[in-house]
């Protein structure tokens, strides 16, 4: 339901199998559904809520070394910061998640993070780079076969429409296309060069 936009039925549906991973005391299906909580929420824009589940899951997925977990709630979370502001954070985690997501070899992992990426880069008034990896994680997301996740799509595009704006629709478009021509590892990089600005919290 969380793909499908279905966010009410979504925060039922997890809270019930939170209700029933507490009785029947698994940890591990606490963390995996308080965190996917902290999906709805964010996408329903309660960023306190969601900060509140991304943190919470971390340090137990963390002491699990679950690195594709970590790498995935680190992303999310940095998602939080931009929406916040705080984007020296949201740089840091972001590349905590992408060296973890290189680790892995975690190529939808690579395709949700160039999204975070993107929405960093338009937010800091950054919008040629912020179309150009979006491009990239469009591209990539289409050759693994893959769908893009609601949540995710309605979160990039709604940091995409403003910076569209700013640059113009043809040079937003031309940038589109520049970022579906870069491999990931070239997207990668591209997003995390050291020369991009971060703003100060």
């Amino acid at each position: 339901m969380l793909q499908q936009g279905d966010y009410a039925t979504a925060r039922d549906l997890f809270q019930q199998a939170l209700d029933i991973a507490r009785e029947s005391q698994s940890e591990f299906g606490v963390m995996w559904a308080v965190a996917r909580l902290g999906h709805v929420a964010h996408a329903e824009g309660s960023l306190a809520e969601a900060r509140a589940c991304y943190e919470q899951s971390l340090p137990t997925q963390r002491r699990w070394d679950d690195k594709r977990a970590i790498a995935s709630l680190l992303r999310n979370l940095a998602m939080v910061d931009v929406d916040e502001g705080q984007f020296a954070m949201a740089r840091s985690r972001f590349e905590e998640s992408a060296a973890l997501v290189r680790y892995l070899h975690d190529q939808s992992g690579t395709a949700h993070l160039l999204d975070g990426l993107a929405g960093l880069a338009a937010v800091q008034a950054q919008p040629d780079r912020a179309f150009r990896l979006a491009g990239a994680a469009a591209a990539f997301r289409e050759a693994l076969g893959k769908s893009h996740p609601r949540n995710l799509r309605d979160w990039i595009e709604g940091k995409l429409t403003p910076a569209r704006e700013s640059l113009g629709a043809e040079a937003a478009a031309a940038a589109w296309e520049e970022g579906q021509a870069m491999s990931p590892e070239r997207a990668m990089a591209y997003a995390l060069e050291l020369s991009a600005p971060a703003a100060s919290d």
